[in-house]
């Protein structure tokens, strides 16, 4: 299930995520804000 989908019945004031695929998709409905520090930003090296 999509995210933006729950967002969209759950109305929240702001949606923080680690990935910008999932910002983009609620960024137009949905105050958005990226936190670099999830597990998909880590740089591969550090792996």
């Amino acid at each position: 299930m999509e995210k933006r989908t729950i967002l969209e019945i759950m109305k929240p004031h702001i949606f923080f995520d680690d990935q910008m695929t999932h910002l983009s998709s609620v960024a137009h409905n949905i105050p958005s804000v990226h936190v670099p520090f999830g597990i998909r930003n880590l740089i591969r090296a550090e792996i």
